[in-house]
């Protein structure tokens, strides 16, 4: 049931690991070098809700905050199930990361993950030395043959899923949603391979939805490391379908940011819908009509 939730969290927001690969950072796919010193110079706390509806019920919440400090950053999340969706999964997951945003991409420092639920409790705790090399405690562990594979698939500066959450959303909004992005999470590595579509625009449809442009882009979460054979093997034979979801462009300052605002689920019984429901900065509540700034094609 964990991988479940950590989908849903991951696909909220297309991570990009900000990786320093030279090629793509020329580019201009990472790491764009104006943004990246704008949020580097932001004093802002920034505070996203979502809800995951299905069959028109509120099933899951997850809230995202994230702290900017003057190059300095500390970004959380917490997903609950409610309503019906405590049925299908009760439990709690929160995360909680500290880094430094640099001019050669994100570079986080320490990272702890717990959940609760129907499956055994989980905790990992990962921490980054000055080399970008990682330590990961990680309860449960991985079985032996597992962990072998991870090891063998593990790059120095590979990001937690908070950090690379973060690192997408200071993209270049002139060239979202290209190539595939790997995240590790102290028990498993896995890609994230996105397709641009084109920009869309959301028409008003109630005060707590956004409207605005957004571009609509097709993800695919694909594991790589650290999982059974059985849903490796079942990858193969069938992978996971690639999914649509929609960003828009914001600004927080004088810095841009690539925000997400509506995910579709596709399941056996109904659609789950991912919507953005609110936003704060600072505290202070911000129209989810007027999040949009100018967006290019």
């Amino acid at each position: 049931m964990r991988s479940r939730f950590y989908i849903i969290t991951y696909m909220l927001a297309l991570f990009s690991p900000l990786e320093a690969v030279a090629a793509e950072a020329r580019a201009g796919i990472y790491n764009p070098p104006r943004n990246v010193h704008k949020i580097r110079r932001l004093n802002n706390r920034v505070e996203f809700q979502y809800q995951v509806f299905g069959g028109g019920f509120s099933v899951i919440t997850a809230n995202f905050n994230i702290s900017f400090n003057k190059g300095v950053y500390r970004a959380s999340s917490l997903i609950e199930p409610r309503g019906i969706g405590l049925i299908l999964a009760a439990g709690r997951f929160d995360s909680l990361v500290t880094g430094r945003i640099t001019h050669g991409g994100i570079r986080p420092k320490s990272y702890i993950s717990n959940g609760t639920g129907q499956e055994t409790p989980y905790r990992v705790t990962m921490k980054w030395n000055s080399a970008r090399q990682l330590r990961v405690s990680a309860r449960p562990g991985l079985v032996k043959n597992r962990l072998k594979d991870v090891k063998s698939k593990l790059r120095a500066g590979m990001p937690d899923p908070l950090s690379a959450l973060l690192a997408g959303t200071v993209y270049d909004t002139s060239r979202p949603c290209r190539g595939k992005r790997r995240v590790f999470d102290g028990h498993m590595i896995w890609d994230l391979r996105y397709r641009f579509i084109k920009l869309d625009h959301f028409k008003k449809s109630g005060s707590g939805r956004y409207s605005g442009p957004a571009y609509k882009c097709m993800v695919k979460y694909a594991p790589i490391a650290g999982y059974s054979k059985k849903t490796m093997e079942l990858e193969r034979k069938s992978p996971l379908p690639y999914l649509p979801v929609w960003f828009a462009p914001v600004n927080v300052g004088n810095a841009a940011m690539l925000v997400p605002i509506k995910i579709i689920f596709p399941t056996k019984w109904v659609d789950a819908v991912v919507h953005l429901t609110r936003t704060r900065i600072n505290g202070r509540s911000v129209s989810l009509s007027s999040l949009n700034a100018s967006a290019r094609r």
